[in-house]
């Protein structure tokens, strides 16, 4: 419904709104972590244990999607959106459950998960003198120090470490990225018709999602670009 007269959709501050996304991108944690955690203990799919070519199906899958649903992701509603939102999660958590084991996803997820709620709440009560850039430094110190605090505790393993950590640093990095986007959505929201916080934090959780897929592909090609001009193959060519 359009705004009219003097009628106006209700305000989003920018405080209330990252805080809604964090608190989303939370759920997409426990929704990655649950839907691991059905393949590999409450119905042990076997395909998870022989995994061979599970993995390039499953990395194909979420790359796919991550591209096709970024290029139509200014038309998404609120509830195709939602439902956007918790294939990626899903399709995160299955790819990493045909990778590592469930006790290592479980500390990954949960210290990722942890980062965000901690996040939230930090932004909830010290909004106004966490700005830009400062928040996510702040994220970034949160996510590390909650990393170092399980992993110590819990004397975990180097691949423990080294996988908690890129993951800490892969969504709070994408999520900063992002913010940009983020608010760009919920400007466009609010200016096309009545709409809520949580209707643009959805959004916002699923361009973080997007976001991440899309550079990791780019990442990927770069590679793949850089690995091929130092193929000897290729120099001959040249010459």
């Amino acid at each position: 419904m359009k705004p009219f007269g003097w009628i106006q959709p209700p305000q989003i501050a920018p405080t209330e709104l990252i805080t809604c996304v964090c608190l989303w991108l939370a759920a997409g944690m426990v929704l990655s972590l649950g839907a691991a955690w059905w393949v590999l203990d409450v119905m042990p799919v076997r395909a998870f244990s022989e995994h061979g070519w599970l993995i390039a199906v499953l990395t194909i899958l979420w790359f796919a999607c991550g591209l096709i649903l970024n290029l139509f992701f200014t038309r998404f509603g609120t509830r195709l959106a939602f439902c956007c939102l918790c294939v990626m999660s899903m399709l995160t958590g299955l790819l990493f459950a045909s990778v590592f084991t469930l006790a290592s996803l479980a500390l990954a997820f949960a210290v990722v998960g942890g980062m965000f709620l901690t996040s939230a709440a930090l932004t909830r009560f010290t909004g106004t003198t966490l700005r830009g850039g400062g928040f996510y430094f702040v994220m970034v110190l949160i996510g590390l120090a909650l990393s170092a605090l399980v992993n110590t505790l819990l004397h975990s393993s180097v691949w423990l470490w080294i996988g908690s950590l890129s993951l800490v640093l892969l969504f709070s990095l994408t999520t900063a990225y992002q913010t940009p986007r983020i608010n760009a959505s919920a400007r466009e929201l609010y200016h096309r018709n009545f709409t809520t916080v949580q209707c643009c934090a959805i959004r916002g959780a699923l361009a973080v999602y997007l976001g991440m897929s899309v550079a990791l592909f780019e990442i990927l090609r770069l590679l793949a670009e850089i690995l091929t001009a130092l193929s000897p193959g290729s120099g001959g060519a040249s010459r």
